[in-house]
């Protein structure tokens, strides 16, 4: 069962987009089986200026964070809980580890804190 802390990692495709890493931050059970999900950015500091520093991320964080990283609120979105159960059984996503319970309780301080978080998102912890 998909739970809150959940993390998965959308590969790159065909067409060359990159693969991006997501975190469940939200419980399907507070939200009417739909989960709120945030992404994991590479943070390049020369190019970083203007993004999102509310939720910085460095190696040792979750095992799959290589480098400095950040989570993009302002690219934060619902999904059925359905559709991330059915596109994991069609290899379309891939399970990670999960997150520890520090590293969730940042995410959802910073979905609180960030000037990026829409409103709606943060209303749905």
């Amino acid at each position: 069962m998909i739970s809150a802390g959940d993390a998965f990692l959308v590969p790159e495709n065909r067409a060359g987009i990159p693969s991006h890493f997501y975190v469940i931050v939200t419980s399907p059970l507070r939200n009417g089986g739909k989960v709120l999900l945030v992404n994991v950015t590479t943070w390049k500091d020369n190019t970083s200026v203007g993004l999102d520093d509310t939720c910085l991320l460095d190696i040792g964080d979750h095992p799959f964070i290589k480098h400095r990283s950040f989570i993009a609120y302002n690219c934060a979105r619902v999904t059925p809980v359905s559709a991330i159960e059915e596109a994991l059984r069609r290899g379309s996503l891939i399970l990670k580890q999960p997150c520890s319970e520090q590293l969730l309780d940042r995410i959802r301080q910073g979905l609180l804190d960030s000037p990026f978080a829409s409103p709606k998102h943060r209303a749905m912890l």
